[in-house]
């Protein structure tokens, strides 16, 4: 008897087991070919964006050196069986300067190769003495979202292919640059998606700290309460014309003066993990 509850007792189990582990595959295979099923992904610009790249810059307001910035690109991941490039950007002012502008703001962006538009979202800003943190992920193929922010979540529609703020930078540097060139662009931030008009104005040779680089002068404006992004106007952004479009230079008219970066090395990263630009943890 003790014998027969024991095999029942068996089977019982491994008929759970099996039914768990056939439903944790199930699961796997579709979590991984999430944006597999059918979906017109749109190549989005021409050239091919460096990995494992590291760019540092030197910023100022109103011709005050407050601090650096990072904008570091690394390996491919895999997200949904779509490859996608995770990049970052950190803004760090001088502690002494911190009374004048006080301001230190991580980002994390994962965006998919091919169309640029984006998976995931990460930012942390620390401003006068407050803390804010968002989580925003996209789903490309239903053009969706999800905020997360103070403990609250959000969802909505996105416009096609949507892309964070750090999508789209790195989306400009794929494009195949001319002068006159317009391209329109949506930019997604919080709850909002915003037209972001791209304008090709000219070509220039300027030199830098790094040296002297022939450069697309384009010109980026958003449309629309654009104040939520801290634009009050337009940004310059100066990129090589070669095929790793650095950007080199940037001017912004924000809402509290103007602010400059300026490239200072451009260095790869592979290997390297950087204490200030590390993972978000939300």
């Amino acid at each position: 008897m003790q014998r027969k509850i024991k095999l029942t007792f068996i089977r019982s189990f491994a008929r759970a087991l099996i039914i768990s582990a056939f439903s944790i595959f199930c699961f796997a295979q579709d979590a991984g070919s999430k944006f597999n099923k059918r979906h017109s992904w749109i190549k989005f610009g021409k050239y091919k964006l460096s990995i494992n790249e590291k760019l540092t810059y030197a910023v100022s307001w109103n011709s005050v050196i407050l601090g650096d910035a990072a904008l570091e690109a690394r390996d491919l991941k895999n997200i949904g069986g779509r490859k996608a490039y995770n990049a970052f950007l950190r803004i760090e002012i001088k502690p002494f300067l911190r009374s004048l502008f006080d301001l230190n703001a991580a980002f994390e962006s994962l965006f998919d190769e091919e169309s640029k538009a984006s998976f995931e979202f990460k930012s942390k800003i620390k401003q006068n003495g407050q803390t804010k943190e968002e989580l925003i992920i996209f789903n490309p193929v239903e053009q969706t979202y999800e905020l997360r922010s103070s403990g609250e979540v959000t969802k909505g529609s996105t416009a096609r292919d949507a892309q964070d703020i750090l999508a789209a930078l790195y989306g400009i540097r794929s494009l195949a640059l001319k002068p006159g060139d317009i391209y329109y662009l949506k930019v997604h931030s919080g709850d909002t998606s915003y037209p972001l008009t791209i304008k090709v104005l000219r070509k220039e040779k300027i030199k830098i700290r790094l040296g002297e680089f022939n450069c697309f002068i384009i010109e980026t404006s958003l449309e629309g309460n654009s104040k939520e992004l801290g634009l009050s106007g337009k940004m310059l952004i100066w990129v090589a014309d070669d095929k790793r479009r650095l950007p080199c230079y940037f001017k912004l008219d924000s809402q509290i003066g103007l602010i400059i970066a300026e490239l200072e090395s451009a260095a790869a990263s592979r290997g390297i993990e950087c204490k200030k630009t590390k993972r978000i943890k939300l």
